[in-house]
């Protein structure tokens, strides 16, 4: 009886034993698992502004003119709008940027003398004279004869006096095709007048020493 007692006192302690070693090794052979760090937030990129680009300054002119044209009747003949020499001689002075054309109107040399004479001293005037051979009578147009041409002067403000005096004849053959491209409701004389007009124009520039700018298109209008 003692005997049994005593196997299953034995046999008690060996099986608690037995539970005792498998939790354990049930526990340690458990992942633990480790919570995981928090990684902090980015800070939202803020685009880096664009530098502006600095503006830049305005070109201002350094010679003022006062145009005036004198453009006779007997010329009307030969071109259908005469009076574009006005308009064209102030296009190709204005395109330099050094120079700035206050006025443009029609009237005689007393006119432009008068003009000059109330000038600001910084202040020049331009006078231009359409011109004809009174002398012709050939046959054909007057222009493919060299009889007609444009005179033109600056006077200097307040005195009046001439700075310069020059002439330009008006020349057959002388329109180019990109400037017929550039014009195309004009006559054949009507392209001559508009060279001379550029060419008056140019040396009135280099007179003061500037330089055109490119020519523009447009129409006569």
């Amino acid at each position: 009886m003692k005997r049994k007692m005593f196997l299953r006192k034995v046999f008690c302690a060996a099986f608690l034993l037995l539970a005792a070693v498998l939790t354990v090794t049930a526990q340690s052979g458990r992942s633990i698992k480790k919570t995981p760090t928090p990684q902090p937030t980015p800070e939202p990129t803020v685009p880096q502004a664009m530098p502006t680009p600095t503006p830049k300054p305005k070109v201002e002119p350094e010679f003022k003119f006062k145009v005036v044209a004198d453009i006779p009747l007997t010329v009307f003949q030969d071109f259908s709008r005469p009076e574009d020499i006005l308009r064209w001689v102030v296009q190709r002075l204005e395109s330099s940027a050094l120079v700035e054309v206050k006025s443009s109107v029609s009237g005689s040399q007393k006119k432009a003398k008068e003009i000059a004479a109330a000038a600001a001293t910084d202040e020049y005037v331009i006078f231009i004279q359409l011109n004809v051979n009174s002398t012709f009578s050939g046959g054909g147009a007057r222009t493919s004869e060299g009889d007609v041409w444009v005179e033109y002067s600056v006077l200097l403000p307040q005195t009046g006096k001439n700075k310069l005096r020059d002439r330009v004849f008006l020349r057959s053959g002388s329109v180019s095709q990109s400037r017929r491209t550039c014009y195309p409701s004009l006559r054949y004389a009507d392209y001559m007048l508009l060279q001379a007009s550029i060419e008056v124009a140019d040396n009135i520039l280099a007179k003061f020493n500037l330089s055109p700018g490119a020519e523009k298109c447009g129409s006569r209008s």
